[in-house]
């Protein structure tokens, strides 16, 4: 436990990078996996302690990284999907790529960047900084959220009903397979994964509190400007 602790205060403090995958420490000129940014959970985890722990100045390289992971994803957002706000999917570098990288069994998980964002949000949960929480997370939020209102795509329910939901898709869950039909090939890719449906709860949801508490949605609901 302790030993984390040290892992996590040795690479991520004051004005450096976020810890990468592999941390700082690397043999030689290169590293496994190019030591960049996994955003289908290995950055996440690296994290989640480190409010709950009292140590939030391990966390003060995450909002700079977000908010210029959210300006690329500006650009993937238009390019890749024709829609406004930002995304980004599986994997990214210190050069801050939003496309998707590599192989769509890794790298197609469109809710990866809204992931990240949420770390945002859980500084100001611990923190209750109103000033950070306006000036650097909701306008990441608003744009991720902008985002999944012009990708998700209205579908009927199954079984007969007349009801229809919001799924999203392509996408996958990071890292896992399916069988559509006994002894039939592994596929990755699928409509609403529930790792997709539990983080836009998330970030729809926070999003929401973030803006009662700011004041920030207007009367006609307009939202906060994208970063």
């Amino acid at each position: 436990f302790d030993y984390g602790k040290y892992l996590l205060i040795s690479s991520s403090l004051g004005d450096s990078q976020p810890a990468n995958l592999v941390g700082i420490w690397a043999a030689g000129l290169s590293t496994p996996w190019a030591g960049d940014y996994h955003l289908n959970v290995n950055m996440q985890m690296m994290y989640w302690a480190a409010e709950s722990l009292n140590l939030p100045e391990t966390t003060d390289p995450l909002p700079p990284f977000i908010k210029a992971l959210s300006r690329s994803g500006a650009t993937a957002a238009q390019c890749l999907y024709g829609a406004k706000g930002w995304v980004a999917h599986g994997f990214t570098d210190i050069w801050m790529g939003a496309s998707p990288l590599g192989d769509t069994a890794w790298s197609l998980c469109v809710t990866c960047g809204a992931w990240m964002a949420l770390h945002l949000w859980e500084r100001f949960r611990f923190t209750r900084d109103t000033s950070f929480l306006g000036s650097e997370a909701i306008g990441v939020l608003a744009g991720a959220v902008e985002f999944f209102l012009d990708y998700t795509t209205e579908m009927r329910e199954r079984g007969g009903s007349n009801a229809t939901v919001l799924v999203t898709g392509p996408s996958h869950s990071p890292e896992n397979s399916f069988q559509a039909l006994p002894g039939a090939k592994c596929n990755h890719v699928t409509l609403s994964p529930s790792i997709d449906t539990a983080l836009l709860h998330s970030l729809f949801t926070s999003f929401q509190d973030a803006c009662v508490l700011l004041g920030c949605v207007t009367p006609s609901g307009t939202l906060p400007p994208s970063p």
